[in-house]
């Protein structure tokens, strides 16, 4: 008989248990971050090296509704692990795109990333972009 109440109380616990985190789960569930809208059409990088020159490319086209766009360019030699140069990026257009040299050292790898965000007309929040490219010279 005391094994049959102990069944009934633990039963009793785990329906409790289960009415009580139900909904807590559902609400967890509907209140997701999604994004309302997506501005980014494209974000890309491109790395050329060159014996010691290195041709670092960025271009971004955002939607029509896009105001600004700003980040970081940065190149990164993994070899030697530092950054090479960085470039601060803001526009206030819809697309960017931008070409820039750096100094760089054969039989090295570098990294060519950018890391910023593109901001919606009339919006004080904007959406994150990236890209990267890694080669060896």
């Amino acid at each position: 008989m005391k094994k049959l109440q102990k069944n009934w109380i633990c039963l009793i616990l785990l329906g409790a248990v289960l009415c009580f985190t139900q909904p807590i789960l559902a609400q967890e569930q509907n209140n997701t971050i999604s994004p309302m809208y997506t501005q980014n059409i494209s974000c890309s990088t491109y790395l050329h090296l060159n014996g010691r020159t290195a041709a670092c490319t960025l271009n971004i086209i955002g939607r029509k509704d896009t105001a600004k766009i700003s980040g970081i360019l940065k190149l990164y030699d993994s070899t030697a692990a530092k950054t090479v140069k960085s470039w601060s990026i803001y526009k206030k257009s819809s697309s960017y795109s931008v070409s820039k040299t750096a100094a760089v050292k054969k039989g090295h790898r570098y990294k060519l990333s950018f890391s910023g965000k593109i901001y919606r007309n009339g919006s004080k929040y904007g959406e994150a972009i990236s890209a990267s490219t890694s080669k060896k010279n």
